[in-house]
């Protein structure tokens, strides 16, 4: 089916659905050769996704958690009472398509920065996660203090240790 494209988003497929813990998941878009000038993403960004739920549009910014060589992908935490966060969660399937803005914001690092100390809880990891991967590619060292309720809660705890610049000291309120 032909969509739409409204102003400021691109139409991009889902390529992949990953569950990183009970209620979150990670999207990864697929990204046409034809627009890729327009997905160039700086390490701390996000995106916007266009959804349509019950008839109507909701627009939410999410995190991109992907690295420079990475597609483009984001983690999406079911939230109680989130209509588009759920509608990742539970809905989103490999193939729909979807509206997405190019990156935008800046939570970015400066071009000399390659020694830093992140501080994130629960998933507010998404952009720091990126931050980290580009810290990794400057062959910079980051340490991060990273809060969560429980282990099976962590999200990323399986991709954080894979950075070898990154040491991580974990706070876990429930355990």
């Amino acid at each position: 089916k032909d969509k739409k494209t409204t102003r400021g988003f691109h139409t991009l497929s889902i390529a992949a659905i990953e569950r990183l813990t009970t209620d979150t998941v990670k999207v990864t878009f697929d990204v046409p050769s034809d627009l890729t000038n327009q997905f160039l993403v700086e390490a701390g960004q996000y995106v916007n996704c266009l959804i349509e739920i019950n008839g109507r549009e909701e627009r939410r910014s999410y995190s991109i958690c992907s690295g420079k060589n990475e597609a483009l992908s984001i983690a999406v935490k079911m939230i109680p009472a989130g209509k588009v966060s759920t509608w990742f969660n539970k809905e989103a399937a490999v193939g729909m398509s979807i509206q997405v803005s190019s990156p935008e914001g800046n939570f970015t690092l400066k071009a000399q920065e390659k020694n830093v100390v992140f501080i994130a809880a629960g998933s507010g990891i998404t952009p720091i996660l990126s931050l980290a991967k580009a810290i990794e590619e400057r062959q910079g060292k980051a340490h991060l203090l990273y809060g969560n309720r429980t282990q099976a809660s962590t999200i990323f705890a399986h991709e954080l240790p894979t950075l070898s610049s990154l040491k991580v000291t974990h706070f876990l309120s429930n355990e």
